[in-house]
This record gives structure tokens, C-alpha cells and sequence, in this order.
């Protein structure tokens, strides 16, 4: 076991009121926590609430109380233990220069059977704590568990005013086995607490079978600002209630969508962070003009590779920002996609084919040409929840010279050496569509695709018997 000292130096950065939501997985599943705290600035969580479920535990009737202890080093990484009435539990996590925004893991699986996963850490606005300055129109990505079946995943838009009625609102469900598209549903939102910005909505819908059939799901809301919201399912889980999870975005819908709201080039992530199956995770780039597609797929599926494959397909949208797309790797490979835009060239994305329920999002890549001078200085790497039982989660720095050699700190937390921190270094080649490729020094390989000279996001190449991350975002800070 290693052991990591957090200097406090700098623990005024985590301070105010901030909401938070995490994905992961323990001994008996996928599982996620939604909630909001208050950091006092000089290492004191004063109080929170969490909503939390797990297949043995679910805060249905009411969120837990909260508190808590932090460090926050000069670098911007601290350590923060929450407490409950379910015990305590460890986070390591990275905030930005603000103290706006932070990505935090779980931190104290020493043992292989305990939790692991990534969350999000975001300050909130308490003005927007009201449905009339919440309200508006919205995207949704959920992912999650439904028992008996595994990973399940639902995309969807939807406006609610300001009394919380819920108004065109459309669904795109997908399970293995089966997909569900462009379901309507209603609702209707509570109003959110004034102190924590949390609030519960109803989701009602029939979906066919041999999915969840005709259900009303129930969900808290945690308000971040006026256009950005996060949900977690709060009802028991059974064979027709999965666990959902996720974020919603206000969508910039204006006077509608069309074609042309997809142009250019962008880049997409994808995975599929259930813990049941064996993972899948892709990263690429796609270039959309008048209906019709053209891209490059870097996929990972359980470590079979598709590497630099390219594709070309077609595209709809719809006036509501729905849109489907397909991928034609070959006569024989053809992959479905549905995505509902937030903005032009941007959005989520979902397979809508039932068969990977891998699920993610899109945004503009910046102009090119790129070169490995395109990414140079420090960036925090922040891996998504772990898609598998055995793979790991982590947060860290890489630094790249813009010459093409790189070094990595890691904070890691899987089943094999557990909480640790990991040294790596390498090098780096990229070429000129923004595709680059990541030599360890120790034998794995990375495939990334530049977004911009701020972030890139990398796809691991690992082979059977690795436990290497799934998905890794990385951001300046």
C-alpha cells in the first residue's frame, strides 16, 4: 500500500456550496451518489445531503446528512473524506484554479472488494434554487443497471416551466437486448430546496417490451446553475426499475434544429460504465456535411481493437435536436447512433442499437492542422467510472513538451494494487487530423484525439489481462 501526503496549503480554494455526482461500482454492482456539501474553506465540510443508491441501499424516502474533512494542496489535489450515517468514505480529488469545478475518485479500496469510481464536483449557483430560474429547455444523459440485464442507458429532451410542468419531452432507452426510441414522457418537478438546490421529479412513460414497460421512475435533482442539473434515480432497483444517472445541459434550442446544425468536425467519447460486462470505450472524429458523414473510430471492446477505422454514414435531425446517425465501418458493420443537441455541434450520444448501450457526448474539434506542439504543459487526466469490475479509475497530471515526450502522476484505485499512485513517461506523435498515438515507457499504448489545445481524450489499447483505465479526459486546468 502506498501512502500519499496531501500538504494543506491551499484549502480556501474548496469553499461554498457545491454539488456533486458519482458512478462506480462495489461488491455487488454498479452503484452512484448524488448530493451537495458546503466547504467552509478551512477544511470542514459544515453539512450536505446525499441521495445514494446501491443494490443493498437506497435512500428512497429521504437524502442522508452529511459532513466531512478536506485537504487541498497547492497543486490543486486534495483528499476528502465524507461521513454518514452508512459510514465514511475517501475521496481524492483535483480542483481547478477557481475552485469552480473539481473530479474527484473513491480512494480507499485497499482490499479489492470495495467501491471504486469518478464523480464530478461543481459549485452551485443559489440564485437558480427556484423552477422559475430553472426552468427551460434541457438534454439528458442517463446511464446506469437494470438487474437481469446489465448496462442500460437513456437520452432525451425535455422544457418544464415555472411551475415544473413537464412539456415536450421525448426518450431514447437502450438496454442489451433491446432499444426503445423517440418515446414521449411526461412529468413534473418539485419545487428545489432553498439550502441545497435538491429537488425530486417523476419520469412517466411506457416503454415497450421486452424493456420496463409502462412505469413512473422517480428521481432527486441537484440544481448547478440555471442550465445545468444532475439526476439520480432514488427507487429501489428491480427487474423493471434500473439505476439512471446523470447530467442534464440546457439546450440552446432557439428556433430549432436542422441538417445544418451539424457541420464540421467533431469529436465523440463514448463507454459503456456499468461494471457488469466487459468494457467498451471509443473515442473519434467526425465531419458532417448536408446529411452525410464521414469519420475516423478508435474503439476498444473488451480488447478487441478497432484502431483508425474509418467510416461514413448518414444523418437526420430533427427540429427538437433528436438526431440519428449511422457508422458503416463495412458492408457487414454498420453501428447506429441517436444523439440530442444541446448546441450547435454538440450534444450526447447513445447506440441505439441495444447491442454495446455505450453512451457519451460530442463538441467541436478546433480548427487544425495539429502536431504534437499542439499540446504542450500540464493537464489533468480524470478517468471516466470504471466500465468493468477490474479496471481502475484515477485522477493525475501528464505534462507534454510539445516535442513529443510526456510524463504522468497517477492517483489509481482497482482490484489488482488497489489505492496507489503511479510514475509513467513516454512519448507522443500526432498528426495532422489531431489523431495522436502514446507510447509508455513500460509497453502500453494510448490512442487520443485532440479537441483542442485545452483537452484531449484518450482511448487505452489495452489487451486481455490489463486493467488499465477506460476513458481518459484530459484538461488544462
Amino acid at each position: 500500500m502506498t501512502t500519499i501526503t496531501v500538504i494543506p496549503d491551499n484549502n480556501a480554494l474548496l469553499q461554498g456550496r457545491y454539488a456533486f455526482l458519482f458512478n462506480g461500482i462495489d461488491s455487488d454492482g454498479a452503484m452512484a451518489f448524488a448530493g451537495s456539501l458546503n466547504a467552509d474553506g478551512a477544511g470542514n465540510i459544515t453539512g450536505g445531503v446525499e441521495d445514494i443508491n446501491r443494490t443493498t441501499f437506497t435512500t428512497a424516502a429521504a437524502p442522508l446528512s452529511l459532513t466531512g474533512t478536506y485537504v487541498v494542496g497547492t497543486n490543486g489535489k486534495g483528499q476528502m473524506t465524507l461521513t454518514n450515517s452508512q459510514g465514511n468514505s475517501t475521496f481524492r480529488f483535483l480542483i481547478n484554479p477557481s475552485g469552480t469545478s473539481a473530479s474527484f475518485i473513491e480512494y480507499d479500496d485497499f482490499s479489492g472488494t470495495g467501491t471504486r469510481g469518478a464523480g464530478l464536483l461543481q459549485g452551485q449557483d443559489a440564485t437558480a434554487f427556484s423552477l422559475a430560474k430553472s426552468s427551460g429547455d434541457f438534454v439528458m444523459s442517463l446511464f446506469g443497471d437494470l438487474p437481469g440485464v446489465g448496462r442500460t442507458g437513456a437520452l432525451g429532451r425535455f422544457s418544464f416551466d415555472s411551475t415544473g410542468n413537464v412539456s415536450g419531452a421525448v426518450l431514447d432507452i437502450s438496454a442489451l437486448g433491446a432499444s426503445s426510441p423517440n418515446l414521449p414522457w411526461t412529468g413534473s418537478f418539485a419545487t428545489p430546496d432553498s439550502t441545497s438546490g435538491r429537488g425530486t421529479v417523476k419520469l412517466n412513460a411506457n416503454i415497450p417490451a421486452p424493456m420496463l414497460g409502462a412505469i413512473t421512475l422517480g428521481f432527486a435533482y441537484y440544481i448547478i446553475a440555471a442550465d445545468k442539473l444532475l439526476l439520480i434515480g432514488t427507487d429501489a432497483r428491480s427487474s423493471t426499475v434500473p439505476l439512471l444517472s446523470g447530467q442534464v445541459h440546457g439546450q440552446n434550442l432557439g428556433s430549432g434544429f436542422t441538417t445544418a446544425s451539424l457541420n464540421g468536425n467533431i469529436i465523440f467519447r463514448t463507454d459503456a460504465s456499468s461494471g457488469q460486462l466487459p468494457s467498451t470505450t471509443a473515442a473519434g472524429q467526425i465531419a458532417f456535411s448536408n446529411g452525410n458523414l464521414t469519420g475516423i473510430l478508435d474503439q476498444n471492446d473488451a480488447a478487441t481493437l478497432t484502431l483508425n477505422s474509418p467510416f461514413t454514414g448518414t444523418y437526420t435531425v430533427s427540429q427538437n435536436g433528436r438526431t440519428t446517425m449511422t457508422f458503416q465501418l463495412d458492408p457487414q458493420n454498420i453501428l447506429s447512433k441517436v444523439a440530442y443537441m444541446e448546441d450547435v455541434n454538440a450534444g450526447f450520444i447513445l447506440d441505439a442499437s441495444g447491442n454495446v448501450v455505450d453512451s457519451g457526448s460530442f463538441q467541436p474539434q478546433a480548427a487544425g492542422a495539429f502536431s504534437p506542439a499542439s499540446i504542450i504543459g500540464t493537464y489533468e487526466e480524470i478517468c471516466g467510472a470504471p466500465g468493468a469490475a477490474d479496471f481502475q479509475n484515477c485522477i493525475g497530471f501528464i505534462t507534454l513538451d510539445g516535442s513529443g515526450n510526456w510524463n504522468l502522476t497517477l492517483d489509481t484505485n482497482d482490484t489488482i494494487q488497489f489505492a496507489r499512485t503511479k510514475v509513467r513517461n513516454g512519448t507522443y506523435a500526432v498528426a495532422s487530423n489531431g489523431r495522436g498515438t502514446m507510447a509508455f515507457a513500460t509497453g502500453e499504448q494510448v490512442v487520443f484525439w485532440i479537441v483542442s489545445p485545452n483537452e484531449f481524450i484518450s482511448v487505452f489499447t489495452v489487451t486481455p489481462g490489463d486493467n488499465g483505465p477506460d476513458l481518459l479526459d484530459s484538461l488544462k486546468p
